[in-house]
Protein backbone atom coordinates (compact mmCIF):
# COMPACT_ATOMS: atom_id res chain seq x y z
CA UNK A 1 0.00 0.00 0.00
CA UNK A 2 0.91 3.83 -1.12
CA UNK A 3 2.21 5.92 1.76
CA UNK A 4 0.99 9.40 1.47
CA UNK A 5 3.10 12.60 3.25
CA UNK A 6 0.04 13.05 5.54
CA UNK A 7 -0.20 9.33 6.17
CA UNK A 8 -3.85 9.13 4.73
CA UNK A 9 -4.13 5.62 3.09
CA UNK A 10 -7.50 7.18 0.58
CA UNK A 11 -6.16 10.36 -0.21
CA UNK A 12 -3.82 7.63 -3.04
CA UNK A 13 -7.10 6.21 -4.63
CA UNK A 14 -8.69 9.71 -4.84
CA UNK A 15 -5.19 11.33 -6.04
CA UNK A 16 -5.26 8.70 -8.97
CA UNK A 17 -8.67 8.65 -9.80
CA UNK A 18 -8.13 12.50 -10.86
CA UNK A 19 -5.38 12.13 -12.22
CA UNK A 20 -6.36 9.17 -14.39
CA UNK A 21 -9.69 10.60 -15.17
CA UNK A 22 -8.86 14.39 -15.34
CA UNK A 23 -11.10 15.16 -18.56
CA UNK A 24 -13.99 13.21 -17.14
CA UNK A 25 -13.89 14.86 -13.60
CA UNK A 26 -14.45 18.33 -12.13
CA UNK A 27 -16.06 20.30 -9.11
CA UNK A 28 -15.37 19.28 -5.69
CA UNK A 29 -11.70 17.03 -4.98
CA UNK A 30 -13.38 14.94 -2.16
CA UNK A 31 -16.08 13.03 -4.35
CA UNK A 32 -18.07 12.43 -1.65
CA UNK A 33 -21.20 13.48 -3.46
CA UNK A 34 -20.61 11.84 -6.55
CA UNK A 35 -22.84 12.93 -9.96
CA UNK A 36 -22.67 11.37 -13.01
CA UNK A 37 -23.86 12.14 -16.39
CA UNK A 38 -23.49 11.36 -20.46
CA UNK A 39 -21.72 15.19 -20.74
CA UNK A 40 -20.70 17.84 -19.34
CA UNK A 41 -23.87 19.07 -17.31
CA UNK A 42 -25.61 22.46 -17.44
CA UNK A 43 -25.68 25.30 -15.19
CA UNK A 44 -29.02 24.74 -14.11
CA UNK A 45 -28.18 21.12 -13.16
CA UNK A 46 -25.33 21.93 -11.41
CA UNK A 47 -26.56 24.83 -9.37
CA UNK A 48 -29.50 22.31 -8.37
CA UNK A 49 -27.26 19.36 -7.42
CA UNK A 50 -24.58 21.57 -5.54
CA UNK A 51 -27.23 23.02 -3.51
CA UNK A 52 -28.61 19.56 -2.92
CA UNK A 53 -25.21 18.56 -1.68
CA UNK A 54 -25.59 21.58 0.69
CA UNK A 55 -28.92 21.02 2.00
CA UNK A 56 -27.71 17.73 2.85
CA UNK A 57 -24.59 18.83 4.49
CA UNK A 58 -21.97 17.88 2.20
CA UNK A 59 -21.11 21.23 2.02
CA UNK A 60 -20.86 23.97 -0.17
CA UNK A 61 -18.16 22.43 -2.60
CA UNK A 62 -19.79 19.15 -2.11
CA UNK A 63 -20.19 18.04 -5.58
CA UNK A 64 -18.20 16.49 -7.84
CA UNK A 65 -19.19 16.01 -11.29
CA UNK A 66 -17.92 13.06 -13.48
CA UNK A 67 -19.27 12.99 -17.38
CA UNK A 68 -18.63 9.14 -19.51
CA UNK A 69 -17.96 11.72 -22.41
CA UNK A 70 -15.25 13.67 -21.99
CA UNK A 71 -14.59 16.97 -24.68
CA UNK A 72 -11.71 15.77 -25.96
CA UNK A 73 -14.13 12.70 -27.23
CA UNK A 74 -12.29 10.36 -24.67
CA UNK A 75 -15.34 7.86 -23.38
CA UNK A 76 -15.42 5.90 -20.46
CA UNK A 77 -16.64 2.17 -20.26
CA UNK A 78 -18.04 -0.02 -17.88
CA UNK A 79 -14.72 -0.73 -16.21
CA UNK A 80 -12.96 2.48 -16.46
CA UNK A 81 -16.02 3.88 -14.58
CA UNK A 82 -15.85 1.75 -12.12
CA UNK A 83 -11.96 2.51 -11.54
CA UNK A 84 -13.39 5.87 -11.41
CA UNK A 85 -16.08 5.66 -8.78
CA UNK A 86 -13.95 3.50 -6.56
CA UNK A 87 -11.04 5.72 -6.92
CA UNK A 88 -13.51 8.52 -6.11
CA UNK A 89 -15.34 6.41 -3.75
CA UNK A 90 -18.31 8.33 -3.02
CA UNK A 91 -20.63 8.50 -0.18
CA UNK A 92 -23.73 8.92 -2.46
CA UNK A 93 -24.22 8.80 -6.35
CA UNK A 94 -26.97 10.47 -8.59
CA UNK A 95 -27.22 9.66 -12.04
CA UNK A 96 -28.68 12.63 -14.23
CA UNK A 97 -29.27 10.69 -17.53
CA UNK A 98 -30.50 7.53 -18.78
CA UNK A 99 -26.88 6.71 -20.46
CA UNK A 100 -25.05 7.24 -16.92
CA UNK A 101 -28.11 5.34 -15.41
CA UNK A 102 -27.50 2.49 -17.72
CA UNK A 103 -23.89 2.05 -17.97
CA UNK A 104 -23.77 2.33 -13.92
CA UNK A 105 -26.03 -0.83 -14.13
CA UNK A 106 -23.71 -2.50 -16.32
CA UNK A 107 -20.88 -1.48 -14.33
CA UNK A 108 -22.14 -2.46 -10.74
CA UNK A 109 -24.69 -5.41 -12.98
CA UNK A 110 -27.64 -4.41 -10.87
CA UNK A 111 -30.65 -2.98 -12.06
CA UNK A 112 -30.39 1.18 -12.10
CA UNK A 113 -34.24 2.20 -11.36
CA UNK A 114 -35.13 5.23 -12.33
CA UNK A 115 -36.48 8.10 -10.31
CA UNK A 116 -36.72 6.00 -7.45
CA UNK A 117 -34.35 5.76 -4.24
CA UNK A 118 -31.63 2.95 -4.76
CA UNK A 119 -28.53 1.67 -3.80
CA UNK A 120 -25.35 1.08 -5.94
CA UNK A 121 -22.43 -1.27 -4.50
CA UNK A 122 -23.94 -0.31 -1.04
CA UNK A 123 -23.66 3.60 -1.89
CA UNK A 124 -27.24 5.40 -1.55
CA UNK A 125 -28.05 6.15 -5.32
CA UNK A 126 -30.40 8.56 -7.10
CA UNK A 127 -31.17 8.02 -10.92
CA UNK A 128 -32.94 9.81 -13.40
CA UNK A 129 -33.84 9.63 -17.24
CA UNK A 130 -33.25 13.41 -17.75
CA UNK A 131 -32.73 15.71 -14.16
CA UNK A 132 -32.47 18.89 -16.45
CA UNK A 133 -36.07 18.32 -18.19
CA UNK A 134 -37.06 17.89 -14.42
CA UNK A 135 -36.18 21.35 -13.78
CA UNK A 136 -38.30 22.65 -16.28
CA UNK A 137 -41.57 21.08 -15.15
CA UNK A 138 -42.94 21.23 -11.99
CA UNK A 139 -44.33 18.40 -11.16
CA UNK A 140 -41.62 16.47 -12.20
CA UNK A 141 -38.56 18.54 -10.17
CA UNK A 142 -41.01 17.83 -6.83
CA UNK A 143 -40.67 14.28 -8.02
CA UNK A 144 -36.68 14.54 -8.41
CA UNK A 145 -36.83 16.43 -5.16
CA UNK A 146 -38.35 13.71 -2.92
CA UNK A 147 -35.89 11.36 -4.64
CA UNK A 148 -32.40 13.14 -3.80
CA UNK A 149 -33.96 13.98 -0.29
CA UNK A 150 -34.17 10.15 -0.01
CA UNK A 151 -30.23 10.52 -0.27
CA UNK A 152 -28.50 10.44 3.32
CA UNK A 153 -27.38 13.72 5.06
CA UNK A 154 -23.88 13.86 5.56
CA UNK A 155 -22.92 13.03 9.10
CA UNK A 156 -19.14 12.66 9.48
CA UNK A 157 -18.36 16.68 10.79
Amino acid sequence: MKKTMSGNMYSVPLDEAWETFAAHLDGARAGVFLVVSKAAVGDGTRAALTATARSLDYGDAGATFARIEAEDGAKLDAKALFSLVEGVDPLVVVAVDGTSAALLGETYRTDVVLERPGRLFGRPLAAFADFEACLADQAAKQRAWHVLKSLPKYTGK
